[in-house]
This record gives C-alpha cells, structure tokens and sequence, in this order.
C-alpha cells in the first residue's frame, strides 16, 4: 500500500504539469466511464512533460508519522517517461475513476482492485515537473481489513543523484 501511495503519487505529482487543462472525459478515450492507467499515461505523455533527472526527498505525514525518504529518478527512468512510473506503483489492477489537470493543479481519484481487497486514492494538490504537495484519502479493505487513512506527500527535487 505504501509503494501504491508514493508511486502513483509521484507519478501523477510529475504528469500532472503543463499548460493544457484535461479533465476526466478528456482522458478517458475509450468512453468506458474510467480512465485506465494506460489513458492516464496517454495524457501526460501528450503534456510534453517528462521527469527530470535527480535526487528527490519525498516527506509523508501518516497518522501523525513524519517520514522523510530520499530517491533517484535516473536518467534512463525519466526517458522512459510517465508510463513506466506510474505502472510500477500499481500492484493490482488499477484505473482511474477521475484525473483532471488544470495547469499545476491535479484532482484524481484512482481505483485499486488486488488480492484480498481494493483501494481507492483521491489526490488533490499541486505538481510540478520537479515536486508536488498533494492531499490524499485512501481507503478500501485490504487482506480483510478496512483502512481508512488521510495522507500529505510532499515530494521535492533537491539535487542529483550521487554516483
């Protein structure tokens, strides 16, 4: 569930920049009434923004826990663009039930479904090539448990990455 969070986080944090407002119809491009991961990646592929290159220190305030964790994105990960982001998080199938950027401003609601149970993440906040400050509402049940929790993410790039 944390890789979920972080990584779709920082995935769409990173897409969700560029000039072009999208909503949920836009990306939705089979009209199936769910914008699939791949129809999410479409987006910000079209967006002409990619991730750059460098060290990131993600903050994540859960229930009162401050975790401050830092990562690379290589230059071959950020070449590979959005789709190779946004898939790795998943861990389960997973789409989204609403993706809306509007300049820096994302709103998303992505659904889930994995062994044992199904989540469902609404992210609202603001992104940039380079950090995002994003809210989040999980919830679902999981391994026959229900979670219910409310996290801040806080990603930031703060350098490059050592060799």
């Amino acid at each position: 569930m944390k890789r979920i969070a972080v990584m779709a986080a920082m995935g769409v944090a990173l897409a969700g920049c560029g000039g072009n407002d999208v909503t949920t119809a836009d990306a939705d491009t089979d009209n199936d009434g769910a914008v699939s991961i791949d129809e999410a990646v479409q987006v910000a592929e079209a967006s002409g923004m990619q991730p750059q290159a460098g060290k990131y220190r993600a903050s994540t305030k859960v229930a009162g826990v401050d975790t401050d964790v830092e990562y690379c994105i290589t230059p071959e990960e950020a070449e590979a663009g959005f789709e190779g982001m946004m898939k790795e998080g998943q861990q389960g199938d997973c789409s989204y039930e609403k993706f809306e950027l509007a300049g820096n401003d994302l709103d998303a609601v992505m659904v889930c479904k994995m062994d044992g149970g199904s989540m469902r993440m609404e992210m609202d906040g603001t992104v940039s090539p380079t950090s995002s400050d994003l809210d989040m509402k999980m919830s679902g049940n999981m391994a026959g448990m229900n979670v219910d929790m409310t996290v801040k993410s806080k990603h930031e790039r703060i350098g490059d990455c050592d060799e």
